[in-house]
């Protein structure tokens, strides 16, 4: 292995890394802002589905780009049983309302999210290899 392809697996080891952290911590996010009361979670996007749609795909971008692609699938379908669990929990949480329609999205955005990780990572793998 050359000391250019070398550089490039650090880099890449390193960018996997980072995205796993980030990926764990929007998770943490995604947990306490849906949990929070309607009056004190913010209104990013001023549009619900919007919010979740692109919360759970970036999530889901990171922890798929960041952890291996064969647990694409396991990704999504933990974060689309979380946002269903989420807006059932929200029926009892003041000022929030409990939406099929937000878990779609949710669970829309978790889906295109992991197949852009998946198909960026099979590529960057393909590149360098």
């Amino acid at each position: 292995m050359s000391h250019a392809q070398e550089n490039a697996l650090i880099d890449r080891m390193d960018l996997r890394a980072s995205a796993r952290v980030a990926g764990v911590g929007c998770v943490i996010a995604i947990v306490v802002f849906s949990l929070l009361p309607g009056h004190q979670r913010p209104d990013i996007l001023h549009n619900g589905n919007l919010e979740h749609f692109a919360a759970y795909a970036g999530t889901a971008f990171l922890l798929v780009f960041g952890f291996t692609r064969r647990f694409a699938w396991a990704h999504i379908s933990a974060l689309s049983a979380a946002s269903a669990l989420f807006e059932i929990l929200q029926i009892w949480i003041p000022g929030r309302h409990a939406g099929v329609d937000n878990w779609l999205a949710s669970s829309a955005g978790a889906v295109v999210g992991a197949v852009l990780a998946f198909h960026m990572s099979r590529y960057a793998s393909r590149k360098s290899g």
